[in-house]
Parts: structure tokens; C-alpha cells; sequence
């Protein structure tokens, strides 16, 4: 059984294995709800089985289950926790089984050569590894590997750098073992790290602002999955990161879901302290959008050609990809107006969803010995603490049924 002892979040406290495993029995589910905790030898088989890349949550796919930053922050801190040597040599073991030195090299460019210092997870779910390297030229270097199997990040980072918008590079190769991806790392500021931050008052405008012409760019591509911890913020630019849905079918209906859930760009006006306020910030979200909407309609000719090159003329999915673009840009004007009805009426099902959330957090606060007794209360209480999340797919539930506790 393996052991160690760890420092967390600065202070000195001596922690094992076996008591994160405990720590995290506190945070799962009892079956059979589908999210299960870690047992030791989950853990054991992960550190000693090279061929196991990915420490990842146990939890049930297409059922719509949620976890939260406390369930990330332990999955990372078993593995991250390890003495910088074992955790080395653990990881270092997994990289060279995946033979990932030679797809970092996609980032650091030969004659240059490099050795890797340190190696940590920085996933959510599943494991991302941000990759210290230190190049022959003394410097030092952060990259990131994950897997994925759709080009869909290299995609996206390049268009932006077409279009003149801020980008990042991000690289993508298959192999034997399946897709990656080897991109910059961008630091750990997440859009809500960076607004709760009380010396970023005034960066905030700017910050909606960069929101807004990001959410005109994904409802353009169909880009899925745009909660707030897909976006970084990095000397007060915003960066989209974990682009794995693009020209989704059905794009609308999950903005909607996103927006009422509390997890998307426009959300982030609720944070307006007065009427005035908010009216002025949501009037120069739309001015910013539909000034997107033009820019990109003139640039739609640059749009198909890069999704042309990027996906190869000859794929039978490539006239789809560009004729989802020109349907939108086509009647740019028709578009903004049918997204300004969507987000609006999301938005205002995300209003009654924080007042909901605020009931369950007084709720917990006078019955936390109950919760374990209503386990989708607790996935819902942990899924958003710390997040400006609102009960996310809630729709899909029997909203009545799952809230009766707290009318009692």
C-alpha cells in the first residue's frame, strides 16, 4: 500500500493517501447514483501501471452527473501530492510508455533539446499534465498534454490567430495510442478566480467585453462546452481553452442550458449590483456581439477556407462544417436577433436558479447532517460551491420532486 505525505494550499499538513481517500469517501455518492469514490487500489494501479494515463473521476457518463472543485482538487492532490521525486517517476513512466517527449517537440523545435523537470495534473475529470521543461538554453518552459482525439483545439487556436484575435499554440498529433494534444499553458486563472479577485474591479468590463465577442465567435462555430473553467484570463486577455465541440448540432439548445445553468459568458452580468447597472452592461454585450457578427460575416470566406484546409476539402463532414458557418453569417442580423431571445429567456431562468442555489446553501448550512440523505441536493450543493454555476440540466430533472426538502 502506498503512502505520502503532502503539503496543501501552503500549510504544513501532513496528509496520506489513505486519509485523501477518505477525505474524498466524504465527497461521492452511495450507490448506485453513478459517482463512486476511490478506492486504494484504483489508486495503487494507477501509480504502478505505466499504461494507465489518466487518473479520472469514477463517474457514470450520459447521466447527467456533476462534480464540483472539491472533487478536482482531491483527484489532483493524490497524485500531485507525492514528493516531486516519486510523483517524477511515476508520471515520468507513463510519458515514456506514451513516448510523449517526442510530441513535445511539436512545441519545442529541434536543434533545441530540453529535459523535463517536473510533471502535474491539472485536469478536472480526467488528467491534464502541465509539463515543466527545462531547454538546453537555460530557460524554462510550461507546456500542456492531454489526450483528444478531434483536432478541434488546434482548429480553433489558429482560426483566432487568422482572424487577429489573441491565440495561443496548440498542436495535435495521432499515433498508436490514440489523439493528442500539446498546447502553451496559460497559467490557472479561470474567469472565476479573475472577477472574485478584489483587484480586478476595473479589468471587469473588458473582461465582458472579450466575453461577448467570444460568444458570438462559438455561436458562429457551434462551439460546445463553453462554461467558465474553459476559460482562462491571462495578463487581462481571455483564452478560450478545452475546445473539443465544434459545428454542434443542436448548438442553441445547449447555449440555453449553459446560460441557465449560471456556466456561460452572458451569466456573468448577473453580477450587475443594480437595474442601471445591469441594463448598461447588457447593452454593450450586444453592441460588442452583433459588432462580432459583422466582422466575422465579412471574414466568412477566410472561416470556410481554413476549415477547408484544416479538415481537407475532400471530407464529406467539410461542406457541412462550412454550410453551418454560412447559415448563420449568411443573415447575421436574423441570428443576432433569434440569440438575443435565447439568452435573455435563459437568463431569466438563471435568475430564479440562483435564488434557488442561495435556498440550498441556507439549507445545508442548518441540515448538513441530512444531506447524504438527497444525493442529488448534495451533487448540486458541491457542483456549485465556489462556482457562479446554478443548477446545470436541471431542466432534465423532476425539478419538484428534487427540491421538496427544501420546502419542508
Amino acid at each position: 500500500m502506498m503512502t505520502t505525505m503532502m503539503v496543501i494550499w501552503g500549510e504544513c499538513i501532513l496528509m496520506t493517501s489513505t486519509e485523501l481517500l477518505h477525505q474524498f469517501d466524504d465527497l461521492a455518492f452511495p450507490k448506485p447514483f453513478g459517482f463512486d469514490s476511490f478506492t486504494q487500489a484504483d489508486l495503487d494501479l494507477f501509480l504502478t501501471d505505466p499504461s494507465i494515463w489518466s487518473f479520472g473521476l469514477k463517474k457514470e457518463r450520459g447521466k447527467g452527473i456533476l462534480y464540483g472543485k472539491c472533487h478536482t482538487d482531491l483527484r489532483c492532490q493524490l497524485v500531485n501530492g507525492r514528493p516531486q521525486a516519486e510523483r517524477l517517476k511515476i508520471l515520468g513512466d507513463k510519458f515514456r510508455f506514451f513516448r510523449i517527449a517526442e510530441k513535445l517537440h511539436l512545441m519545442v523545435r529541434d536543434p533545441i533539446s530540453f529535459t523535463i523537470e517536473d510533471i502535474i495534473d491539472i485536469g478536472m475529470g480526467n488528467s491534464v499534465y502541465r509539463v515543466t521543461l527545462r531547454l538546453d538554453n537555460g530557460q524554462a518552459m510550461d507546456v500542456v498534454v492531454k489526450q483528444e482525439e478531434w483536432d478541434a483545439q488546434s482548429f480553433f487556436s489558429r482560426l483566432l490567430l487568422d482572424l487577429g484575435w489573441p491565440y495561443y499554440r496548440s498542436s495535435h498529433i495521432k499515433d498508436n495510442y490514440g489523439g493528442w494534444q500539446v498546447l502553451d499553458y496559460l497559467g490557472h486563472t479561470t474567469i472565476y478566480d479573475a472577477v472574485m479577485d478584489p483587484d480586478s474591479h476595473d479589468e471587469l468590463p473588458y473582461i465582458e467585453t472579450q466575453l461577448a465577442r467570444h460568444a458570438a465567435l462559438g455561436d458562429i462555430l457551434g462551439r460546445g462546452d463553453r462554461h467558465f473553467e474553459n476559460y482562462l484570463v491571462r495578463d487581462g486577455i481571455l483564452y478560450p481553452i478545452d475546445v473539443s465541440f465544434l459545428f454542434w448540432d443542436g448548438s442553441e439548445e445547449w447555449v440555453w442550458k449553459y446560460i441557465a445553468g449560471g456556466m456561460s459568458e452572458y451569466t456573468l452580468l448577473s453580477l450587475a449590483k443594480t437595474e442601471a447597472d445591469f441594463n448598461q452592461r447588457r447593452a454593450s454585450f450586444w453592441k460588442t456581439y452583433l459588432e462580432t457578427l459583422k466582422d466575422l460575416a465579412t471574414q466568412e470566406s477566410l472561416i470556410c477556407r481554413h476549415i477547408e484546409e484544416c479538415f481537407g476539402e475532400k471530407d464529406p463532414l467539410t461542406p457541412v462544417k462550412t454550410a453551418f458557418v454560412h447559415e448563420r453569417l449568411s443573415d447575421y442580423q436574423a441570428f443576432f436577433e433569434a440569440q438575443q431571445r435565447l439568452y435573455d429567456d435563459a437568463f431569466t431562468e438563471m435568475v430564479r436558479r440562483k435564488k434557488m442555489k442561495s435556498q440550498l446553501q441556507a439549507w445545508v448550512s442548518a441540515h448538513s447532517h441530512d444531506l447524504d440523505e438527497y444525493p442529488w441536493l448534495k451533487m448540486y450543493y458541491l457542483a456549485d460551491r465556489d462556482r457562479f454555476s446554478t443548477f446545470f440540466l436541471l431542466e432534465d430533472r423532476d425539478e419538484k420532486m428534487l427540491l421538496a426538502p427544501l420546502q419542508g
